[in-house]
């Protein structure tokens, strides 16, 4: 058998990790059996459907180094060989025209389930032996619906999920055109799959309700179905399936990043494959080990740390050359003229080892071609002592602030006050949604908005949350800095609780910023050492629930009587009970509830404590 495997994408959107897993199986499987690999684009979506998402795939895969044998093939310019089919399947019986309008169609869905129903589409217009149609409507364009089996099932052995059998009877007559002669996505997709003698279909789990559909189409038009391999789902970090609107990045953002396509692909091959122990290989090694046994079952969950850290290993053992020329065009974007200076490539070769993208490898070359600030005389005086020699000198600096939250003061606040130990602070500048220029030194990020993507990439970058966030979370991985709640072994990352702001984060008075200015550790912290009752009760919505024992073991081996419970905030019976399991446990509630300045109660006893709030954690 001729191995032919096919990548077929809706250019709908741009293309992300779990799109590009996707295409790189069947390419490397389409490669290891020395096949073909072909590349579909499925644009009959025509609302939704882009060049710009087109010029995005084909730019992506090429990144990657994922050559074709054939295509792109356009969906929309085999229009007429579609029509062509179900013209032949009108005339053999295997399909029909349908008039029920789309009203009818929802109210007779909307009766089904109001009768507990599976809502399907009930044959009105299916034609069969003794039955009368109904007149047929004037001027009215019918759909035309496929046809399908009544009785049995269909069955097929999953390359992945192995055998999966599905009842006929739970299938409908599918429309396989619309009314203006469009034809539908799973029709089109069986055509071409016959049409280019598809061998193998390997692609998401997302369209295992589609197989059967399509085996029923392939068969009744007398085509052979090609082997399925349904891969799962790619989760996210925060183990939500990966889309745009969960934060997923585009294969662009990995480029502009500073991602090498090497560790990309690397990274790709193991979400969801593996052989033996192996983590870090060639684009030939994997080729050469590929094959379906070795698909996992599971969900693959994306891994931001794993990812800077592949990168990390083909920076660190990439060729110098190659990789100065890798990191010209983030270079030149910085504004650094690389051919006056010291030789690139020797410069490379000094800072690739310490680097996790080839963006950091363009900030570290800026110490070798831009000039050293001048500093004059009183202000080494006044800010560098004597028998200190500094790493860097001591600067005037601008400082920006953008998607703070509101009421934040940017003329008086807590990260002022830590930079003024440091640095003098000549300017303060707020970002507000306007191009901007280069002339900040320094910009704080909040979560509130991405106004941020705005200002230069020369700009170094913090990233200030209150929640538990990890670097590479936030949809911009050039971020210099982390300030979260997260642990983390990350280079880039701070840990800084958002109490360390307050001395008093429950009291009455105006809260005061911390004198001591930088974060403490929580062991040490005077917020919490001075206070054995700091806090009594602390509760979180489900979604982490491993939060609620680290802060119960955190706060135990203080001394404090601590209880640990999970609850769905937006319950009001499950926060209600949780309090009273408190109140059992701790004998009363010492403090009121409040979140990371969001959560606000509505009533307080000594026994229960009820109220609303938007805040994922809060502490009692």
């Amino acid at each position: 058998m001729h191995i032919r495997t096919r990548f077929a994408p809706s250019p709908t959107g741009f293309i992300h990790l779990g799109n590009l897993r996707s295409a790189l199986y069947p390419w490397a499987f389409a490669r290891h059996n020395k096949g073909d690999f072909i590349l579909r684009i499925e644009d009959t979506d025509l609302e939704r459907s882009s060049q710009e998402a087109v010029d995005v795939i084909i730019e992506g895969m090429s990144w990657l180094g994922l050559d074709l044998d054939e295509g792109p093939i356009y969906q929309m310019q085999r229009i007429d060989r579609y029509r062509e089919v179900v013209k032949q399947m009108l005339e053999s019986g295997l399909a029909y025209p349908c008039y029920m309008s789309e009203e009818e169609l929802n109210q007779l869905r909307d009766q089904q389930m109001a009768n507990k129903e599976k809502p399907r589409y009930n044959g009105l217009w299916r034609p069969e032996p003794g039955k009368t149609l109904p007149p047929v409507p004037e001027g009215v364009n019918p759909v035309i619906r496929f046809k399908n089996p009544i009785g049995g099932s269909v069955i097929w052995n999953d390359a992945v999920k192995g055998q999966i059998e599905i009842s006929n009877d739970e299938l409908d007559d599918l429309v396989i055109a619309r009314p203006d002669g469009t034809p539908t996505y799973n029709f089109c997709v069986v055509i071409d799959d016959m049409d280019m003698k598809i061998t193998h279909v390997i692609r998401g789990d997302d369209h295992v309700n589609n197989t059967p559909r399509q085996i029923n189409i392939m068969k009744a038009l007398g085509g052979t179905p090609p082997v399925y391999a349904h891969l799962p789902t790619v989760l996210n970090d925060l183990g939500e399936k990966m889309s745009k609107r969960n934060g997923a990045m585009s294969v662009r953002d990995y480029q502009r990043a500073g991602y090498l396509p090497e560790a990309i692909l690397n990274y790709l091959a193991r979400l969801g494959w593996s052989h033996g122990d192996a983590e870090v290989f060639t684009k030939e090694q994997f080729v050469g080990w590929f094959d379906l046994e070795s698909l996992g079952r599971s969900p693959a969950q994306h891994n931001p740390e794993k990812l800077l850290w592949l990168n990390h290993q083909y920076i660190q053992n990439a060729d110098p050359a190659k990789l100065a020329q890798a990191t010209k065009p983030f270079v030149h974007e910085l504004g650094i003229d690389t051919e006056s200076g010291p030789d690139f490539t020797q410069v490379v070769a000094l800072l690739k080892d310490r680097a996790n993208t080839l963006i950091e490898i363009a900030e570290g070359s800026k110490l070798f071609y831009f000039p050293a600030p001048q500093l004059s005389a009183q202000q080494i005086s006044e800010n560098i002592p004597a028998t200190v020699v500094p790493a860097a000198p001591i600067a005037t600096i601008t400082v920006g602030f953008s998607d703070m939250w509101e009421g934040f003061d940017p003329t008086d606040n807590f990260f002022l006050d830590l930079l003024k130990q440091h640095t003098t602070v000549k300017g303060i500048a707020v970002i507000a949604g306007s191009a901007a220029d280069s002339s900040m030194n320094l910009l704080l990020c909040g979560p509130f908005g991405s106004v941020w993507q705005t200002v230069p990439a020369s700009v170094p970058k913090v990233y200030f949350s209150g929640e538990r966030t990890r670097p590479g979370e936030t949809s911009d991985p050039r971020m210099a800095l982390y300030l979260t709640h997260e642990l983390t072994e990350d280079s880039r990352h701070i840990r800084f609780p958002i109490w360390q702001l307050f001395l008093d984060w429950f009291g009455t008075a105006k809260p005061q910023r911390n004198p001591n200015g930088l974060p403490l550790p929580l062991a040490t912290s005077p917020e919490v050492t001075a206070k054995p009752h700091f806090c009594a009760f602390v509760v979180s919505n489900p979604t982490n629930p491993e939060r609620n024992l680290a802060a119960e073991g955190e706060l135990t081996a203080l001394g404090v009587r601590v209880k640990a419970q999970t609850v769905d905030v937006s319950d009001e019976a499950q926060v209600r009970e949780g309090m009273e399991e408190a109140v059992a446990a701790m004998g009363r509630l010492r403090r009121d509830a409040q979140a990371a300045g969001q959560w606000r109660s509505e009533s307080q006893s000594e026994s229960v404590l009820t109220g609303r709030g938007t805040g994922d954690d809060m502490a009692v």
